[in-house]
């Protein structure tokens, strides 16, 4: 039983990094643009997608798959966001519309990849990473194991284009105070489309680890936003690295628990932590995290986009 328990951990971990590193895309954007995007599970879809379509059914490599899948979703998140949220921005729509709009594109977007694609699993094998190490008790996948080392490169990457780019500077003075932004400068439209751009690469990357050795299909959109939001909102304090560390600690919630209640709760569980953190929200307030005023008391009440 504690090998049992061990190996959850263990799993946990590996599957719970690719959890933050879908989250930590799901935060950025929603730290720059104040949306919560709904869509987000679309963009993951379609470059799993598109990955798939490329290395296995043109048989070109999993690493053609990984720069399609990456091109494709970088296009689509541009998209989404030039021709849907930031219209609907400038004209002065509420948060609910914002929503509404996301979860429509969403369904939308979803529904072609049926069309093309059908609603059946597509399932591929990339050259024996998803077949299991023995070490000692412990089973490794080495997939999961590269999902780890991908999750803290993205998290490495991400870190260094916030901190020593100036389009990283940039976003981080749109994050702090929007309206000083714009008046030293700063293009809030062109700073959206460059972050839609880098956090839907960072969606197609999670989606391409996660499903190879599992399998694509069109309903894991849903999946895929409940744990990345819910990633996100656990750890929107501190930045991206909390949020990654949130990431890693669901992951642990989720295997653990499909010991103890059944694998079919996985999904189940991120969803219960998303409720009792909105309720913790709701009954202690405390704990929300709201931006008013400007300059230093702006950025103080703002989740930095970098680690502490």
């Amino acid at each position: 039983m504690a090998v049992m328990y061990l190996n959850a951990l263990v799993a946990g971990i590996m599957e719970g990094a690719l959890i933050g590193l879908v989250g930590m895309g799901f935060g950025l954007f929603y730290w720059v643009t104040r949306i919560f995007h709904l869509a987000y599970g679309a963009i993951f879809t379609v470059g799993a997608y598109v990955a798939f379509q490329v290395a296995v059914t043109w048989q070109m490599g999993v690493l053609a798959g990984l720069v399609a899948g990456s091109v494709a979703a970088a296009l689509l998140g541009v998209v989404i966001d030039a021709f849907l949220y930031q219209p609907l921005t400038r004209r002065g729509v509420d948060h609910h519309m914002l929503l509404v709009s996301g979860l429509g594109a969403n369904a939308v977007i979803i529904s072609v990849c049926i069309m093309i694609w059908g609603g059946l699993l597509k399932y591929y094998r990339s050259s024996g990473l998803e077949d299991p190490l023995e070490l000692g008790p412990i089973l490794i996948i080495p997939l999961q194991l590269l999902g780890l080392l991908c999750s803290l490169g993205v998290y490495g990457l991400l870190r260094w284009l916030l901190s020593a780019t100036m389009v990283g500077k940039s976003t981080r003075a749109l994050i702090a105070d929007p309206e000083v932004a714009v008046i030293i400068g700063v293009s809030p439209r062109t700073v959206r489309l460059v972050i839609a751009a880098v956090t839907a690469i960072v969606a197609a990357w999670g989606a391409i680890l996660r499903t190879i050795g599992v399998g694509v299909s069109p309903n894991m959109d849903l999946t895929v936003l409940i744990t990345a939001a819910t990633a996100a909102l656990l750890g929107r304090r501190n930045g991206l690295g909390s949020v990654l560390l949130a990431g890693i600690m669901l992951g642990i919630f989720q295997n653990v628990g499909s010991i103890l209640i059944g694998g079919e709760w996985k999904t189940s569980i991120a969803l219960i932590v998303l409720l009792v953190v909105l309720t913790m929200q709701t009954w202690f307030p405390i704990l929300r995290r709201t931006r008013t005023g400007g300059g230093q008391a702006a950025q103080a009440r703002t989740a930095p986009p970098l680690p502490q």
